[in-house]
């Protein structure tokens, strides 16, 4: 799965994907951008490729391969992009290379079919951001507030820095964590509810796995 691309010299562009046997990694394409190169289609952040590596001794290199799945249907609707952008911030800004676990791959895989083809991708946004931190091992663990309610263990830091959730809300939040996507579409929430839980998950992993802020938030 290509997160990002960026360039090396006049014509080639160097990778960083998630690679289903090797985690994060880091990919040189040479010459990927000369006309009529076959390369080019294999770089495109976003897209579901199957590769052919060769290794060197500074970089695996781009040898061939075959594009799976494109998802243009999220580059050409603005909602569904700047989910997916702030997808891969997170992922790009809290792994390190050559990192691997196997139900990330099929994790952000899965995810970026939903965001193509669901009517709301801030649904799947927000499963995928409780889901993640839950697979790296940073599950949010959840108090029960003084009048009923759970509170959120925003920063880590007592009670005075969580945020208070309603049974109902709670229950919700719950649902996205165990939830698959398939159940997920017939979820019902409020659209103001998913956007607080994006907002509160991206400010929990900013904080307990160290990162820097996430840009793409303010896109919402």
């Amino acid at each position: 799965m290509v997160l990002a691309e960026r360039p090396m010299g006049e014509s080639s562009v160097v990778l960083t994907a998630y690679v289903r046997e090797l985690g994060l990694a880091s990919i040189l394409a040479k010459g990927a951008k000369k006309p009529g190169s076959p390369l080019i289609a294999l770089t495109q952040p976003l897209s579901l490729v199957e590769l052919i590596l060769t290794e060197g001794r500074s970089f695996r290199y781009l040898s061939r391969g075959k594009l799976l799945r494109a998802h243009h249907g999220i580059r050409r609707d603005y909602p569904r992009l700047i989910a997916a952008s702030l997808l891969q911030e997170v992922l790009l800004k809290t792994l390190q290379e050559g990192w691997y676990h196997p139900r990330i791959y099929e994790l952000i895989k899965k995810t970026l079919v939903f965001l193509e083809k669901e009517e709301d991708p801030k649904v799947f946004l927000a499963a995928f951001l409780i889901k993640y931190i839950s697979f790296m091992g940073y599950r949010p663990k959840f108090a029960e507030g003084a009048d009923g309610g759970f509170l959120f263990p925003l920063q880590g830091r007592g009670p005075g820095e969580n945020c208070f959730l309603t049974q109902v809300e709670y229950d919700t939040l719950i649902t996205l964590l165990k939830g698959p996507y398939e159940e997920l579409e017939r979820l019902q929430a409020p659209p103001a509810l998913i956007e607080r839980f994006i907002a509160l998950l991206t400010a929990y992993i900013q904080f307990h796995m160290d990162c820097s802020p996430i840009q793409s938030l303010q896109l919402f």
